[in-house]
C-alpha cells in the first residue's frame, strides 16, 4: 500500500505596514537535497505597481523538480500551495512546471506581506525523501494607494473639486476640453498637497472645460500607477446658500426701501437654508450709521404668508454671520414686524425669507432706520420711578412710539415697555389686561419686587397669549402686602 505523505500548508506571516519599505525575499531559486533531487521554484507575477501586492492582484508561483539521482524516483508530490502528483521520474529527467495562481486579499494588505511553503517529497529505494526540500516563499503586500468619490463642479464662476484619499501625497490637475487628451509631462503644473480622507479645492473658472484630470504623488514623489484620474465637470443645480447669495451682492440698497416681494417669483430666488432645508427670499445689503434703528415689516399682501427676517454680517474671515432672527408673526397673523438696534456701524446683509420652501405668494417689505430711543436696562428703569401708580388703572401704551424706552435685557435682547410701580394690601389680586388695540401684538407682563439689596427681582412672568391673539389678561395674588 503506497504511504499518504501530509500536505505542505499554506502560511500566512503577519506584518502589519502601509507602504511596505523592507526588500523582497527570495522569489526564484533551487534547493538540492543530498539524492541529487532538485526543486526549483520562481514567483513569475509581478506586483502592479512594481513594489508590492495590493488587493485583489494575483501571486503567480511556479514549482518544478529534476531528478539528477542514478534512480528513478516514485510518488512524488510537488506543492506551491496546491499540490501535484506524479508516480515516477526518471533519472536525468524534470517535472512539468505548475503554476499556483493567489489571489491576494484585504487581511494579506493589512498583514504587509504574504508566504507561502512550497517543498516536494518522493521515494527513492523504498525510502520517504524530501524533508530538505521546502522553501518559505514571502512576498509584499500593501494598501493600494488611490482617491475615489472625484467629483468637479462649477457653480458661479467657481470649480470645486473633492475626493476621497487614502495616503498621503500630492497632485496636481488639469482641465480639458471636448477632444483633449491628458497631459503627459507634468512638470510644469504646481503641485498642491493630498491628506488622507476628504480633500477638497475650490478655483475660479470661467472656462468651458468639461472634464478634470489629477495626477498623484504618492509621500515620496513617486506617481501613482493608476494616475492620473478623471472626471467630467458637472454643472451645479442646487439652490445657492444664503451664504453665497449675500457674497453675490453687488448693489447696497438706499433706505428707506420698499417693495413688492412675489415669495417664489421672478424677483426671488430659491436659497438652501439648512441641510435638505430650501426657502424662497430676498436679500439686501445695507449701510447704517451709529445710533440707529433698522425698523423692518415683511407681509403677505391679502394671503396669509409666513414670512421671516434675519441679519448678517461678514466676518473679517470673509464668513457671514447670522446676527439675528425674526419669526414672530405679528404682523398680518404670520408676517413680521421688527426692529433691530444696531450695535455699530457698517454694511448689514437682511434676508427676507419665506418660512419654508411652501410659502410663497405677494408680500409687501419695507425698511427704514430711524435713530435709536433711549435704552436702559429695567432695573434702572424701576429705579428711575418717582410716582406709585393709583389703582385702578388704564393707559393707551405706544409700545416703540414717541417717547418710548427700550429695555435692555441683557444678550443683545430688547423691548420697549411701560413700567409702573403699585402697591397692593393684604388679600387683594392684581388683574392685568395687555394687549394690541385691533393689532396683533405679541405681549408679556412681569411682576417684580426690590430687594433689601436694592436689586429688582422678578416674580412671576405671563406669556399666555391669551387676550386677542397674542395679548395677555393675568391675575396675580401678592404673597405679602407692598410696593
Amino acid at each position: 500500500m503506497k504511504k499518504r505523505f501530509a500536505a505542505v500548508l499554506l502560511c500566512l506571516c503577519m506584518l502589519l505596514t502601509l507602504t511596505p519599505t523592507v526588500a523582497f525575499a527570495e522569489t526564484q531559486g533551487t534547493i538540492t537535497d543530498d539524492n541529487g533531487v532538485t526543486l526549483s521554484y520562481e514567483v513569475t507575477s509581478t506586483p502592479q505597481n512594481g513594489a508590492y501586492y495590493t488587493e485583489g492582484e494575483q501571486v503567480v508561483i511556479e514549482v518544478f523538480i529534476t531528478n539528477d539521482t542514478s534512480e528513478t524516483i516514485y510518488d512524488y508530490k510537488v506543492d506551491n500551495g496546491t499540490t501535484a502528483y506524479g508516480q515516477s521520474l526518471e533519472s536525468g529527467k524534470s517535472s512539468g512546471k505548475m503554476s499556483g495562481h493567489f489571489t491576494v486579499s484585504a487581511a494579506d494588505v493589512e498583514a504587509g506581506t504574504k508566504s507561502f511553503e512550497v517543498g516536494c517529497m518522493y521515494k527513492l529505494n523504498e525510502q520517504q525523501y524530501g524533508d530538505t526540500l521546502s522553501q518559505t516563499i514571502t512576498v509584499l503586500t500593501g494598501r493600494k494607494l488611490e482617491i475615489t468619490d472625484l467629483t468637479a463642479v462649477r457653480e458661479d464662476g467657481e470649480l470645486t473639486v473633492s475626493f476621497e484619499s487614502n495616503f498621503v501625497g500630492s497632485y496636481a490637475y488639469a482641465l480639458l476640453n471636448d477632444g483633449e487628451t491628458a497631459p503627459t509631462d507634468w512638470s510644469g503644473y504646481s503641485k498642491a498637497g493630498v491628506t488622507e480622507g476628504t480633500n477638497s479645492f475650490t478655483v475660479s473658472d470661467t472656462s468651458e472645460a468639461t472634464k478634470i484630470v489629477l495626477m498623484l504623488w504618492d509621500e515620496s514623489g513617486e506617481p501613482l500607477p493608476d494616475a492620473p484620474a478623471e472626471a467630467e465637470i458637472t454643472v451645479s443645480t442646487d439652490p445657492p446658500t444664503l451664504e453665497k447669495g449675500f457674497a453675490a451682492l453687488t448693489e447696497t440698497a438706499t433706505l428707506p426701501y420698499s417693495a413688492e416681494v412675489d415669495l417664489g417669483g421672478e424677483d426671488t430666488m430659491l436659497y438652501e437654508v439648512g441641510d435638505n432645508d430650501f426657502t424662497y427670499g430676498k436679500l439686501l445689503k445695507v449701510e447704517v450709521t451709529d445710533g440707529q434703528v433698522l425698523n423692518m415689516n415683511f407681509r403677505g399682501n391679502g394671503d396669509s404668508v409666513d414670512t421671516v427676517i434675519e441679519i448678517y454680517r461678514k466676518t473679517p474671515s470673509g464668513q457671514f454671520e447670522d446676527v439675528e432672527d425674526f419669526d414672530n408673526d405679528n404682523l398680518n397673523e404670520y408676517g413680521e414686524s421688527a426692529e433691530y438696534i444696531l450695535p455699530e456701524a457698517g454694511v448689514y446683509y437682511l434676508a427676507f425669507l419665506g418660512l419654508d420652501e411652501y410659502e410663497t405668494g405677494s408680500c409687501r417689505l419695507d425698511i427704514s432706520v430711524s435713530d435709536a430711543p433711549p435704552i436702559m436696562t429695567i432695573e434702572e428703569g424701576f429705579a428711575a420711578l418717582t410716582e406709585t401708580a393709583t389703582l385702578p388703572y388704564s393707559a393707551e401704551v405706544d409700545l416703540g412710539g414717541e417717547g418710548s424706552v427700550l429695555y435692555d435685557l441683557g444678550d443683545d435682547y430688547f423691548r420697549y415697555g411701560k413700567l409702573l410701580k403699585v402697591e397692593v394690601a393684604d388679600g387683594q389680586v392684581l388683574n392685568m389686561n395687555f394687549r394690541g388695540s385691533g393689532e396683533r401684538i405679541d405681549t408679556v407682563i412681569e411682576i417684580y419686587r426690590e430687594g433689601t439689596s436694592g436689586r429688582f427681582f422678578i416674580m412671576k412672568s405671563f406669556d399666555n397669549d391669551n387676550l386677542n391673539g397674542n395679548g395677555e389678561s393675568a391675575s396675580y395674588n401678592p404673597p405679602v402686602a407692598g410696593t
